[in-house]
């Protein structure tokens, strides 16, 4: 497993050197950010050469962070995890703006997006947009009031502007579609009752 940073300690031969005194909690030699955010920072460069370093409470998470993504940019699949800090309306009305169909369906996908979805999730980063918000925010809809096919049809332009995000490589993956928990509510069948061959006859003679 690879060695994260400790950015609450320095070395003993450098604390040594600079005449400092020793932590009572750690037992090592405190450096100028000792206590000052989280402790241990995964060091990286990702595939496009630039420096990475989130940080975190404990060393086995970084060490963890570190290994998987130092194995995602050998594969060429690393996402920064400050790429997905944008925020969705300002992501959404990106994705509006490059769609290429008819205008009938361009007002549409506005309708839904200001009336269904910026409300929930415009103010949200990408990165904090899971499959519990969606559920959550689809149940809402529903208790609303709202038909199961105009849910359906909010989900689905969601889904297309996330997947964009994962495209573009803002966020690893589309919430919409990991397992069954955002799955659209299915659309009530209306049922057709066939009229009678007296009620046909009847609306024929109000013809004649």
């Amino acid at each position: 497993m690879a060695k994260p940073h400790d950015r609450w300690h320095i070395s003993d031969k450098l604390g040594a050197t600079r005449g400092l005194v020793k932590c009572g909690q750690h037992s090592t030699y405190p450096s100028a950010k000792h206590s000052v955010g989280r402790q241990w920072e995964a060091r990286f460069r990702d595939d496009a050469g630039r420096q990475c370093s989130p940080t975190f409470e404990r060393q086995v998470d970084a060490a963890a962070a570190l290994d998987g993504s130092r194995t995602d940019v050998r594969r060429g699949v690393h996402i920064d995890p400050k790429a997905g800090r944008k925020l969705f309306g300002v992501h959404a009305a990106e994705w509006l703006a490059g769609q290429v169909i008819d205008p009938s369906s361009i007002e549409l996908m506005e309708a839904r997006m200001r009336l269904y979805i910026l409300p929930t999730f415009g103010e949200l980063e990408l990165r904090a947009i899971q499959p519990g918000r969606i559920q959550t925010w689809m149940a809402g809809l529903a208790r609303r009031g709202f038909a199961a096919s105009t849910i359906r049809s909010a989900r689905t332009f969601l889904s297309q502007a996330l997947q964009l995000a994962v495209d573009d490589g803002l966020i690893p993956k589309n919430p919409c579609r990991v397992g069954k928990s955002t799955k659209a509510p299915a659309t009530e069948r209306t049922r057709v009752i066939p009229w009678t061959p007296e009620r046909v006859a009847g609306i024929l003679q109000g013809y004649k």
